[in-house]
């Protein structure tokens, strides 16, 4: 079901960006930036903090787009009317889609 939405979606021109679901839309992963120079985006680094046992000498990792998915302060709105702001030290790839979609979407 979910592989027909995208086969009908990308028809349309519409193109398609998922978590692992398949190698066709899922080419976006985590990455997080130095803490110490984070506007020096030529320090990212693929993966997540402290997870040093990732390997991303594989073929497949060089065809990836990493997008900064830690170190984040996010609004929150758990209970409404009571809204905050939190901070989380490591994000996952789904955080990363909507980093890429947003570049994408209005350019540079």
């Amino acid at each position: 079901m979910w592989e027909n939405a995208v086969f009908e979606a990308e028809e349309d021109g519409i193109m398609v960006i998922d978590c692992p679901t398949n190698e066709h839309t899922d080419f976006v992963f985590s990455s997080y930036y130095d803490i110490s120079d984070p506007n020096n985006v030529s320090k990212c680094n693929p993966g997540y903090p402290a997870r040093y046992d990732m390997d991303f000498t594989h073929e497949s990792a060089k065809n990836m787009i990493y997008a900064p998915a830690s170190f984040r302060t996010l609004a929150q709105g758990l209970v409404e009317g009571d809204y905050c702001y939190r901070y989380d030290g490591v994000g996952g790839q789904s955080w990363a889609v909507p980093y890429v979609v947003y570049w994408h979407l209005v350019g540079r």
